[in-house]
């Protein structure tokens, strides 16, 4: 309950504006998955790919139901992210804080945690695709797409923690 408190205290402090607009982009994201996730649920056969090799091709099958499994996981995955950007006890960095310009590192920390909320959302847009390319027709285009979402995952974490060590490395 405690952590709950200090989150909508955090809400309630002054955010940059930048910020404001990735968790808004991460909101509409989170509702268009949403409808996205429904719509491709009606269309689909009752068995869908579900894992898929480096190459493109399906590993195993699934009945359609794993739209609406993976779609619960990734929303929790995009909670959780979003809700580090306001507690950075939730965020574990090989990078120490240091107490002279902390407020700078804490700042790249939550904004990490922004971006992460977005690179979670395009994860499960990913698997969205991968797992209706069958029978949309896109099976090169989802094969490319997740490797991509990786990448960019991969990225937005080394990309802060250099910076947010850049930050602090002089002290």
């Amino acid at each position: 309950m405690r952590i709950f408190n200090r989150i909508i205290q955090a809400v309630k402090s002054p955010v940059p504006t930048v910020d404001r607009v990735l968790e808004l982009v991460s909101l509409f994201m989170l509702i268009v998955l949403l409808v996205l996730t429904a719509v491709l649920y009606q269309q689909a056969p009752e068995q869908i790919p579900n894992r898929f090799g480096w190459d493109g091709d399906s590993v195993s099958w699934a009945g359609k139901e794993m739209y609406w499994y993976m779609s619960i996981f990734f929303v929790i995955m995009m909670l959780v992210a979003s809700a580090s950007a306001y507690d950075l006890r939730m965020v574990n960095l090989p990078v120490r804080l240091k107490e002279p310009v902390k407020e700078l590192q804490m700042a790249q920390v939550s904004r990490m945690s922004r971006c992460l909320t977005i690179c979670f959302g395009l994860m499960w847009l990913s698997y969205l695709l991968s797992a209706s390319s069958l029978f949309l027709n896109i099976v090169q285009l989802s094969a490319i797409y997740s490797k991509l979402t990786l990448f960019l995952l991969l990225a937005v974490v080394v990309y802060y923690t250099w910076k947010i060590w850049w930050i602090g490395r002089k002290y």
